[in-house]
Parts: structure tokens; C-alpha cells; sequence
């Protein structure tokens, strides 16, 4: 274990096969060290246990935000190993972090839109929301999910530049469903690391201005674990947006440790509860 730790730190590697069963310890121990360490690195993990074993440990690492690409039982078929490589785009993080600055600029940072229909009413359910989930069109790697680039954006100190031009593209579109008739709010995420900015409610109120957006169209969603890690800070954040007319989400509830009178005492408008 320790000298798999070690090498994790000079190799850095993108691209990790575990066996669950080791002599001096199991791989629920890396599992949480990977995830305590941030590590993005795509994982597979191989057992001779049974599936049900297999799947259980990949919930536990998926929830503690690793990258499970999947499951193998042995005895190992060398094709499915194969295959599970072969479809893992070389994401090597010094090579992004020099990418992620110059796609900012080039404009491959995409917001796609994920409708929400009310179940209140209907059928039909009528869409009168969207939420923004930001896409990077990679010239060479193709469409980009947040998982292989947003570890690398804290650490390249780019989240205030990506918030901004997701919410950005966000907010231009609300004005141009408009001008078409389609009266849609949007939701925008913000990432928890940037519930330390007391700037952040100036920063996006003068974007919306800018625009010509109302605040009161636009959702900030908040996971539950980034509004507890300061929730006094978190409070003065959260509260100023609510004064300058932004509607909050709170995303992914159920996966911290937070209490009902703590959360009780937080302006959220909207309570989004975790698939788990």
C-alpha cells in the first residue's frame, strides 16, 4: 500500500487496474486514499469475488467522485480489458491544464441544456426550465464530460473563468428563447470551491445586467457538500444572491452530513435530492 501511494504521487496515473483482494490490505482502502487525494485517474477494478461484491465496491467509489470505468471478474478476458483502454482518452493533466486556459478563449467550453418538465400539471408536462451542463469540444478528443476536466479547472485556478462563461452562454440563450417566444428559466452550477468568493454575487448579477437577463430567471445550484464545508461563509454567499433576485438549488442532497436545522437556515429555493 504505502509504496502505491508513493507512486501515485511521482507517476501521477491516468489510467488505474486493482484487484480488490491484496496481501496486505484491500482495495476499498485505495479506493478512499484515490479519492482523498482527488485522483481523477480512470479505474478498473478486477476480483475474483462475485459480481455482487464487484458492484458494490464500484458504488463506493463512484459515490466518493472516482472514475469507475468498470468491473472485471476473473479469470479476466484480455478483449474486455482491451476494451475498457481503448475507449479511455489520454487525459494526461499537464497536457489539459495547458489546453483548458487557450479553450476558454476559443469558445470549445459548451453549455448543453437538460429540460425540466413539471409534473405538477399535465400531460402534456410543460418545460419551462433547463439546466446548463458545460461540454468541452476537445478538437481532438472529441466531446468532454465534466469528470475529465473539472478536477484539473480548480487546480489550473480556472472555476471562476468556467462558471462565468457557462453562465454567460447560459444567460444569452434565455434572451434568445425569448425573442422566440419560450419563456425558459435556466439553472447554472457553481462549483462548491468557489462558495469562498465574496465577489461571486457581484461578479454574476453584473453578468446578468450585462446580458439582459432577470436574476429572478436564473437557478444557482449548490451541492449539499460544498454549502456545509463554511457555512457561515456559505450563509453570507448565498443570502446575497437571494437579495439580488437569483432563485438556489440545493444539488445532490443526501450525500453529506449536514443537519436539517443547519440547511433549515440556508435561502434555497429548490431541494434536489441525490439518486442515491
Amino acid at each position: 500500500h504505502r509504496e502505491f501511494k508513493e507512486l501515485c504521487h511521482e507517476f501521477r496515473p491516468t489510467f488505474i487496474v486493482m484487484d480488490l483482494a491484496m496481501p496486505d490490505g484491500d482495495g476499498v482502502e485505495l479506493l478512499r486514499f484515490l479519492s482523498a487525494e482527488y485522483n481523477k485517474a480512470t479505474i478498473v477494478l478486477i476480483s475474483g469475488f462475485d459480481k455482487k461484491v464487484l458492484n458494490t465496491v464500484r458504488q463506493l467509489g463512484e459515490e466518493q467522485g472516482l472514475n469507475i470505468a468498470g468491473v472485471l471478474q476473473k479469470p479476466i478476458a484480455i478483449e474486455d480489458l482491451e476494451a475498457m483502454i481503448s475507449v479511455t482518452p489520454d487525459l494526461r493533466e499537464e497536457a489539459l491544464i495547458e489546453e483548458l486556459a487557450d479553450a476558454l478563449e476559443a469558445g470549445q467550453l459548451t453549455a448543453y441544456y437538460q429540460p425540466k418538465a413539471s409534473l405538477i400539471t399535465g400531460p402534456p408536462h410543460p418545460v419551462e426550465d433547463v439546466e446548463a451542463l458545460v461540454r468541452w469540444r476537445h478538437p481532438e478528443r472529441g466531446l468532454l464530460t465534466p469528470d475529465a476536466f473539472l478536477g484539473i479547472t480548480e487546480r489550473a485556478n480556472l472555476l471562476l473563468p468556467l462558471t462565468l462563461a457557462v453562465a454567460r452562454q447560459a444567460f444569452a440563450q434565455v434572451v434568445a428563447w425569448d425573442a422566440k417566444g419560450l419563456k425558459m428559466s435556466v439553472a447554472v452550477n457553481v462549483a462548491p470551491q468557489m462558495l469562498t468568493n465574496l465577489h461571486l454575487p457581484d461578479e454574476i448579477v453584473e453578468l446578468a445586467r450585462e446580458i439582459g437577463v432577470s436574476t429572478k430567471r436564473v437557478m444557482l445550484e449548490i451541492t449539499e457538500t460544498g454549502v456545509m464545508e463554511d457555512p457561515h461563509l456559505a450563509m453570507d454567499i448565498l443570502t446575497r444572491f437571494r437579495l439580488k433576485g437569483f432563485h438556489l438549488s440545493l444539488d445532490d442532497f443526501g450525500t453529506g452530513f449536514s443537519s436539517l436545522a443547519q440547511l433549515y437556515r440556508m435561502p434555497f429555493s429548490e431541494l434536489k435530492i441525490d439518486q442515491s
